[in-house]
């Protein structure tokens, strides 16, 4: 007779398998995840702590229900069991992401499931874990995905048509349905199914499949304007916004979409803003976060919106017309720079269909936002691709540090240049020895400080200032071709002499065109004008064009004041040296040619400063 367990062997027994039941619910109750273990008929008859405080019961409150007890929209709920199905079906695990409604937030779980076999091999159930990836630690650590919350793009009210997107296979799972609308069928691909129900405008239909494609194609997002039919027919403006999930691989997988209906009146508005946006997003692609401003620019409806920026435009209205936006910036851009920043936005300002070689400009200007310090900008202007509405977006860098570096890179070579001419001039011809340049360009750059502060037409920045007073060095590079006889004759010149001598003015702005495509332009331009005008006389008597008042370049007078001054001051072969006090009497009491009177109020407030600099580089030699 076989033996039977006694009564307390199988008391023994079952109180075992209590502990050992007990041990495991401790251990699954331990474990940092919702985990739970549904029968099958996919209801669930086990669930840990964390499961059930998640969704708001008491322990073992879960038993019994299915998931269409417990999710807010049946299209998730079915997309559950039929997963479930599958899994006892073919006995095999899952790993899906799915979208969920906690109140107005759409969340994604990561949730692992797996069959429960017995000893023979037959299905008992489901086990399955859910992992939140808005827990850092999991989607850093672990999973590595990209969620994203959308509680904000929703807005407290949440007065939108919510649904999931798959990617894969282009089903739908209705998040949030609308009172009314019923746009799309669950389960059916999108484009299908709006289009089945005659929900979606259909001249609209080509927007939502580029949509679609741009999200499949890796875009985070996706927007556009959007008509549907409600369920009275009624036609409906509305938002429709697209936001891709991606898995842990960085491939998008799902996306979120939003509808929301908008008021008529404010549908130009909204489209305006979504082509920003996206002119803005493709940019940001490409360069990051580098930029002081965004600045989105559409031709055709005539108007502008910023972006972004960091404070550099200051209170700029947000969006405007083309007329203040063009107003805005020429108050603000040196007078100097605002033909290049006009040439580089010329192809893109025109009325007419733009024929551009590139869909990329970029100039460098100095701006200012406080109407007296300028610093270095660099403006890229971008065209959209096919650039049928006319669009550009501006970006705009600070390029101060590096544009003076090039500045002072660029003068060093310049003045390079400057001391090999007049050193060779100096060796072959004893006209005038480097002293004397010096000088001259010491007395500019005073000069040109008091006329910078004293004459209300005129706004040299610090580097314009610098290329003057480099350029004043060539102001008598001329004399090269003035023949010994005259140039050194230590007595009076001959009325010939002279006209000869005087020659020199055209001679040195030959010499300069001959150089002119060696030099920079700014240079090359303030260089000859001061070698032709230094020469002319306030009341026109001058020489070589009898230039009268104002016709006469500034950086010329100035220079004109500043060798005048210094030929004083200085023994030549002609004359000794006058004192600084003779030699300044002798400039304000007109005895050494005539200069405006603004001209001569700079050199007296200029005065002290300028005696400073002689007697600390005149050391009483020939200059």
């Amino acid at each position: 007779m076989e033996n039977r367990p006694t009564y307390e062997q199988l008391e023994a027994t079952v109180n075992d398998l209590q502990k050992q039941l007990h041990f495991l619910e401790c251990v699954f109750d331990a474990i940092p995840f919702n985990v739970f273990v549904k029968n099958t008929d996919c209801k669930y008859c086990y669930t840990n702590k964390i499961c059930d405080m998640l969704n708001g019961v008491e322990r073992g409150g879960l038993k019994g229900l299915s998931d269409f007890d417990l999710q807010g929209s049946e299209e998730i709920a079915q997309s559950f069991y039929d997963d479930d199905m599958s899994i006892m079906k073919n006995k095999t695990g899952s790993r899906m992401l799915s979208p969920t409604m906690c109140g107005s937030e759409i969340k994604y779980y990561d949730i692992f499931k797996e069959p429960v076999l017995d000893t023979d091999g037959n299905v008992m159930g489901i086990m399955g874990m859910v992992i939140d990836p808005n827990d850092s630690g999991v989607k850093n650590e672990r999973l590595g995905n990209d969620f994203e919350k959308y509680s904000e793009a929703l807005g407290e009210d949440f007065d939108s048509f919510a649904f999931d997107y798959s990617i894969e296979n282009g089903n739908t799972i209705i998040l949030k349905d609308m009172e009314n609308w019923q746009l799309f069928t669950a389960g059916k691909p999108l484009i299908e199914s709006a289009g089945e129900n005659g929900k979606i405008f259909e001249d609209d239909i080509p927007i939502l499949e580029r949509m679609l494609e741009s999200v499949k194609n890796g875009a985070g997002q996706a927007s556009a304007i959007v008509r549907f039919y409600d369920n009275e027919n009624k036609l409906m403006w509305c938002r429709l916004a697209l936001n891709t999930v991606l898995d842990n691989s960085m491939k998008p997988i799902r996306a979120v979409g939003l509808i929301r209906r908008i008021p008529e009146n404010v549908v130009r508005a909204e489209k305006m803003r979504i082509d920003a946006e996206r002119v803005k997003n493709r940019v940001a692609n490409v360069l990051g976060n580098r930029y002081d401003a965004f600045i989105y620019v559409n031709f055709s409806e005539k108007y502008y919106r910023i972006l972004e920026h960091t404070g550099v435009l200051g209170n700029m209205p947000g969006d405007g017309s083309l007329d203040e936006l063009y107003g805005f910036f020429r108050e603000r851009i040196h007078k100097e720079d605002i033909e290049n920043v006009r040439k580089a936005a010329a192809c893109f300002t025109s009325d007419e269909p733009m024929e551009m070689p590139s869909d990329f400009r970029s100039v460098e200007y100095r701006f200012t936002s406080d109407g007296e310090n300028y610093r270095w900008k660099e403006t890229d202007i971008f065209s959209t691709e096919d650039n049928v509405d006319r669009e550009i977006l501006l970006t705009i860098f600070d390029v101060d540090d590096v544009v003076k570096e090039k500045q002072e890179r660029e003068l060093k070579e310049i003045n390079n240049g400057i001391i090999d001419i007049l050193s060779t001039v100096v060796e072959f011809r004893s006209v005038e020895s480097g002293d004397h340049v010096r000088r001259i360009k010491g007395f500019t750059k005073i000069l040109l400080k008091y006329v910078n502060e004293m004459f209300d037409d005129v706004n040299y920045s610090p580097e314009t200032m610098e290329v003057i007073s480099s350029a004043s060095a060539m102001h008598d590079v001329g004399k090269i071709a003035i023949p010994d006889s005259i140039l050194l004759k230590p007595g009076k010149l001959t009325d010939e002499e002279y006209s000869e001598m005087k020659t020199h003015t055209v001679r040195g702005c030959e010499i300069l065109d001959s150089m002119a495509a060696l030099q920079d332009k700014n240079y090359y331009k303030y260089s000859y004008e001061i070698c032709r005008y230094h020469h002319e006389r306030y009341d026109g008597k001058g020489y070589p064009d009898g230039l009268k008042g104002e016709e006469i370049p500034i950086e010329a007078q100035v220079v004109a004041v500043a060798d005048v001054y210094d030929a004083l001051i200085s023994k030549r072969v002609y004359k000794d040296a006058y004192s600084l006090d003779e030699a300044y009497n002798m400039i304000i009491n007109g005895e050494c040619g005539v200069f405006s009177d603004r001209m001569m109020a700079c050199f007296t407030k200029a005065r002290a400063e300028m005696e400073e600099f002689s007697k600390a580089q005149y050391n009483g030699a020939e200059a």
